[in-house]
């Protein structure tokens, strides 16, 4: 595609924006943070260098996929500048909302508030995202329980348990009823559905969660993660909370042990970076 579009004339205008914002998206979905941000980068610069591209739908996919990069790589402050001039690129080409352009794009900036701890902007940002999906007709449940998971954690956080619980459960409704309650993202809903279980009192309830979401894990071969070590060590917390003080014992070891393992592994690639 690339090599066509030299022939036609070199990497400029909508169709390569285009491409670029679709390259970029690619490497996010592969795990490949730093391609994507080297790409949506190039991007960045193909837009600004025309003022025609700038409110376009090409240009908010760059934006966006720029600011999924840099929240990967743990800029915060250009992330969330990125998105916001996505949001804007997309609310001038009337495709913010009832898209799943848009739903994605808002989600994320939910994600960055969220990392930034501004829980109520995350609250509103993620309901919106919510919004423009469901609005956009796409039948995307996998997409509308992590939007509505990670709405209930911005809302814990501002004190709003039962609307947390709320959120938690018809995201596990909805994944119940789409046959993916054995899936990754399921592993997250019960495991947020746990903590919110358990901070209501319902420590039974939030142990079965975090086990059920520990089983996808294994499942999955997923447990050597960080999120894996998040779910054994709630797990851990609501073990020895109901007196099962050998079993905590038992999970917090092998917490740690993953988290050892996580860390030499950072230090490997380091290293090779280094090289």
């Amino acid at each position: 595609a690339r090599a066509a579009l030299r022939i036609s004339g070199g990497l400029a205008g909508l169709a390569a924006v285009d491409l670029i914002g679709r390259l970029a998206e690619l490497h996010l979905t592969a795990g490949r943070f730093d391609d994507a941000l080297r790409e949506a980068e190039s991007g960045q610069l193909q837009v600004e260098s025309s003022s025609d591209l700038v409110g376009t739908e090409e240009a908010g996919r760059i934006f966006s996929a720029l600011g999924k990069a840099l929240i990967e790589a743990g800029d915060l402050d250009a992330a969330l500048e990125s998105l916001e001039r996505g949001r804007s690129a997309l609310a001038a080409a009337g495709e913010l909302e009832a898209s799943r352009l848009g739903s994605e794009l808002l989600g994320r900036l939910g994600d960055a508030w969220l990392l930034a701890g501004e829980f109520a902007r995350a609250r509103d940002d993620l309901d919106l995202a919510r919004t423009s999906l469901l609005d956009s007709k796409l039948k995307r449940p996998a997409d509308l329980a992590e939007l509505l998971t990670k709405r209930g954690l911005a809302r814990a956080e501002l004190e709003d348990l039962p609307g947390a619980m709320q959120d938690h459960e018809e995201a596990r409704t909805l994944l119940e009823e789409a046959g993916l309650l054995e899936t990754i993202v399921a592993a997250d809903v019960l495991s947020n559905l746990g903590i919110a279980k358990a901070r209501s009192g319902s420590v039974e309830e939030a142990l079965a969660c975090f086990e059920a979401s520990r089983d996808i894990l294994e499942a999955e071969e997923m447990m050597v993660s960080p999120q894996g070590v998040g779910v054994l060590q709630n797990l851990g917390i609501a073990q020895a909370e109901l007196g099962r003080a050998a079993e905590a014992e038992a999970t917090y070891a092998l917490a740690r042990g993953i988290l050892e393992e996580l860390e030499a592994e950072e230090g490997t690639e380091e290293l090779g970076r280094d090289r």
